[in-house]
């Protein structure tokens, strides 16, 4: 069980980021192929933005992992691009 330091919750609170990174929420897909592929079709771009959905899940999967195996921060680290 992990408890909370007084001292992080402060840091936190103050913690005002500003650069975040790209938010790619929808818009991985959208980028990199035609927008033909998305107008044509309601079915292919019901599943285009379920692919999308996944992949966007696993970037962040990635982002939690590059986290943890990071030497210079703390594993706890709640802030990351």
């Amino acid at each position: 069980m992990l408890r909370n330091s007084v001292f992080k919750s402060e840091l936190y609170r103050k913690c005002t980021n500003k650069y975040l990174g790209y938010n790619y929420k929808g818009k991985i897909l959208k980028n990199t192929m035609s927008e033909k592929m998305f107008t044509s079709n309601n079915t292919l771009y019901e599943y285009l933005m379920h692919i999308d959905d996944i992949l966007y899940e696993i970037f962040n999967g990635i982002k939690s992992i590059r986290n943890f195996m990071s030497i210079s921060r703390d594993k706890h680290d709640r802030d990351m691009n």
